[in-house]
């Protein structure tokens, strides 16, 4: 059965135009999936971090005044999401030079998360110890953005 298919296949695709556009869009569809493949945001450990930072970050807002839910509760949590967030969007990206700018958005948004645990350290609402833990959380994260937009960059 799958012998008469294939020979169906090939009949169909041997006329005229067929077997020319047919190949153009087998090498684009492989192309695709090789891009697809090699950059499955589920399998990057930076992808891995960011979400599990992401969850950290609810949970220490959790405990910020009410007063700050429309301040930085609600932009630590929006920076903390679009970490991973813009990670997984560039990994849909059909080149390289979009995946590296949607690296560069993640870091600029972790950048932004780390001030923001700056500031909510300074006015005294996170504690020192649970500050350097997520600094240093969101310190390994930064270093390991820019070292996957290296090696994009590197083989562009």
């Amino acid at each position: 059965m799958k012998r008469k298919r294939w020979n169906e296949f090939i009949a169909f695709f041997s006329k005229e135009n067929h077997l020319e556009t047919s190949i153009r869009y087998l090498e684009a569809s492989i192309e695709y999936l090789k891009i697809w493949t090699m950059h499955n945001f589920k399998e990057l450990k930076v992808w891995q971090k960011s979400v599990d930072m992401a969850v950290k970050i609810y949970s220490v807002t959790k405990s910020y005044p009410n007063e700050e839910k429309f301040g930085l509760i609600s932009q630590m949590r929006r920076a903390g999401v679009s970490i991973p967030s813009n990670i997984a969007e560039g990994c849909a990206k059909t080149s390289n030079k979009s995946f590296v700018n949607s690296l560069e958005v993640s870091l600029g948004e972790s950048f932004e998360l780390e001030t923001q645990m700056i500031i909510s350290e300074r006015i005294g609402i996170l504690d020192n110890t649970t500050a350097r833990e997520l600094e240093s959380d969101l310190s390994e994260i930064q270093k390991m953005i820019m070292g996957l937009k290296s090696s994009i960059e590197a083989k562009s």
